[in-house]
């Protein structure tokens, strides 16, 4: 993809406007609407809010390991494989848990319709919060890999041992 146009995917995807909108525009008004951007290039100067409500509902953010799900680690490999900016709201939708206003979770009948739910529902969401949690989630992301294949090994050596054992 050149860069003009990932500079056209990326107002499209932040903008929240159609592609024919974007490619219809003058390289002028690209270069205009994309430097309205450049916070993007920046840290937050806030905390990241791991609470948030959204069109009505509340949700909160996954900050430790121990409250992603296993399956939600797997989906979340698979969806980093892609674009990270395309697939910010798939991230999101892992990564955040609905619960109500006193903050305790919300039980789910259908966790793959409601994943789906959050996915859609995220998408209309303005950018600098999951800007701000996802450079938390990208600083976290890559020890968490290392944790985890840190333990796998120890495991595996554990299971090698005790192979050699029974022979």
């Amino acid at each position: 993809m050149s860069n003009i146009e990932r500079t056209m995917n990326i107002l499209a995807i932040v903008n929240h406007w159609s592609m024919d909108k974007v490619e219809s525009m003058p390289i002028d008004d690209l270069t205009r609407e994309f430097k309205k951007l450049e916070f993007l290039n920046e840290l937050p100067n806030r905390p990241v809010q791991f609470m948030f409500k959204h069109k009505g509902r509340y949700f909160r953010l996954a900050k430790t390991p121990n409250e992603i799900c296993g399956h939600h680690f797997i989906e979340l490999q698979q969806v980093f494989n892609g674009d990270t900016i395309e697939s910010l709201h798939k991230i999101m939708a892992l990564l955040a848990y609905e619960v109500d206003f006193f903050g305790k979770s919300k039980t789910i009948k259908d966790a793959q319709a409601h994943y789906q739910d959050k996915c859609d529902l995220f998408l209309s969401m303005d950018v600098p919060l999951p800007y701000s949690y996802s450079l938390f989630f990208s600083a976290v992301y890559p020890e968490l890999l290392k944790t985890i294949q840190s333990y796998l090994i120890k495991e595996m050596d554990k299971l090698n041992k005790e192979i050699t054992q029974v022979r």
